[in-house]
């Protein structure tokens, strides 16, 4: 297969196309980014330059690269690329290959985190409290969280610790939401990948953040977040693979946020052997049966590393 990568100037670009680079299933991998401000030679045949997802040419410029190129996949990796296909359906038939992103439902869900939390309730499921900043009112259990419903990463939260300051981000942040703030000092993430025959295949790390990225990696086996991880994965009919960020508290394990896309830690977690991009593309493209999940037994710790380099 021939695929294309965008967001490669991205630690998801990047680390996609470094394990596709090292895979049997792709003969070429070719990446794309809006800027040309970062060094991929040695894991793509070829780099490109496309429009953001917003530019009115982007559909047209994408097709025309793929078509160039001969592209059997893309591989969306930008929230702003999969928000764009979310919601232009037909966009996604128009490209000429096939683009390998989670099913729908699961992005409604997932890009919007009111919904999010609405969704785990109407299923049963554990929540965090949750409203539009608009409706909340004073007083508010402190701490309580303010953040963009359809953000991603730290730079839309806020942790407000202090009361009588509702009013403040009201005027500031009309659109947000207040959400209640999960007791538990560990973060979890969560790789959830639901087979075509409904075979839920799930990775959970304990995670230490830098910058919104990961840099450290627990291997964490618990039963219990492994249940609510098969819950959510069979209630939605998910296809593909969702990423899961929770909290373990006193009432049991939280899901505050749900990734309908590849995480940022996917090259740590094919390292284990939680292959998701290759399933996907095994599924999604190719239409045979997702390969195996062998785990590794014994690595329990992952760490990421920087390497600075000198390029001619």
């Amino acid at each position: 297969m021939k695929i294309l990568v965008s967001g490669v100037a991205s630690d998801i670009g990047h680390s996609i196309g470094n394990l596709l680079s090292k895979s049997d299933l792709v003969d070429v991998v070719a990446g794309c980014d809006i800027h040309s401000q970062f060094y991929g030679a040695d894991i793509f045949e070829s780099l490109h330059l496309l429009p953001r997802a917003s530019d009115p040419s982007y559909v047209s410029e994408l097709r025309n690269l793929i078509q160039e190129q001969k592209i059997d996949a893309f591989i969306p990796t930008s929230e702003q690329e999969l928000r764009f296909f979310m919601s232009n359906m037909l966009a996604r038939d128009q490209i000429g290959a096939i683009c390998v992103a989670p099913d729908q439902f699961a992005m409604e869900i997932g890009f919007d985190k009111l919904k999010t939390s609405e969704y785990l309730k109407s299923i049963g499921c554990l929540y965090p409290s949750t409203q539009p900043i608009a409706e909340a009112v004073e007083p508010l259990n402190l701490p309580y969280v303010v953040k963009d419903p359809a953000g991603s990463g730290s730079a839309s939260v806020f942790i407000v610790d202090k009361p009588n300051c509702l009013n403040y981000y009201k005027q500031l942040y009309p659109h947000y939401i207040c959400q209640e703030f999960l007791e538990g000092s560990d973060e979890y993430t969560c790789g959830v990948y639901q087979t075509n025959d409904d075979s839920v295949r799930i990775i959970s790390l304990k995670r230490r953040l830098a910058s919104g990225v990961t840099v450290f990696a627990e291997v964490v086996n618990d039963p219990a977040i492994t249940s609510l991880c098969e819950k959510l994965a069979h209630s939605m009919g998910l296809r593909g693979s969702i990423n899961i960020q929770l909290k373990l508290t006193p009432r049991g394990p939280i899901i505050f946020e749900i990734n309908p896309r590849f995480s940022s830690s996917v090259g740590m977690r094919h390292l284990l052997g939680y292959s998701d991009v290759l399933w996907s593309l095994q599924e999604q493209v190719l239409g045979i049966k997702a390969s195996p999940y062998y785990a590794r037994k014994e690595a329990n710790f992952l760490y990421r590393r920087y390497i600075e380099e000198v390029v001619p």
